[in-house]
């Protein structure tokens, strides 16, 4: 739902039609639990991170999702800015540029930040909210279906899901690797 955020487009699911704020609302709402069970004290603010290209209109739908989470939404961080922060980019003292490369599920951002004097500045964001991980995933999918002369259509969900669950692991070890193997085994036959 995050690529959706702040248009107004309603997502069927089941009987119901929820708008996506109102889906990242849900998510929101299951975080606290878990930073109060880490924590042993009520968690009744939150920073929530965006993607580098979001618009105003993104990103106040994305502190109405926060809202509608019962967090007082502090400040929205965007996500590069927040993987610079977690890796410590900000404790050293020198100046420099850096540029941060952010390829998520459903979303690919970059931004170039400068720090100096401890602040950190982003000078430049960039990003593709069509291009993230998952993107990956369903090229994957469709490449191995058509090298077999299938579509998605041909799969049923348990089928589709094994496959999708391949096609994420091969993904992951063509980060280390210059080719990864998919095998399937449908109906007793096995597919590489």
């Amino acid at each position: 739902s995050k690529r959706y955020m702040g248009t107004g487009l309603t997502i069927e699911l089941g009987r119901r039609s929820f708008r996506p704020e109102e889906l990242s609302a849900l998510v929101l709402g299951s975080l606290p639990a878990d930073a109060e069970a880490f924590l042993g004290e009520a968690v009744t603010e939150a920073v929530i991170t965006v993607p580098a290209y979001f618009n105003e209109m993104q990103r106040k739908a994305t502190k109405v999702a926060g809202q509608l989470a019962g967090l007082k939404v502090d400040r929205l961080l965007t996500e590069p800015t927040a993987a610079a922060l977690a890796y410590g980019v900000q404790a050293e003292d020198t100046e420099e540029l850096v540029l941060v490369i952010d390829l998520g599920g459903g979303t690919f951002d970059v931004s170039l930040l400068h720090r100096f004097e401890g602040i950190m500045e982003v000078r430049a964001a960039a990003g593709d909210s069509w291009l993230g991980g998952e993107d990956f995933v369903d090229v994957i999918v469709e490449t191995f279906l058509a090298d077999k002369g299938l579509t998605k259509s041909a799969l049923n969900l348990t089928d589709l899901g094994v496959l999708r669950r391949q096609a994420e692991l091969a993904k992951r070890r063509l980060s280390d690797a210059d080719s990864a193997d998919i095998e399937m085994v449908r109906g007793g036959e096995t597919w590489n």
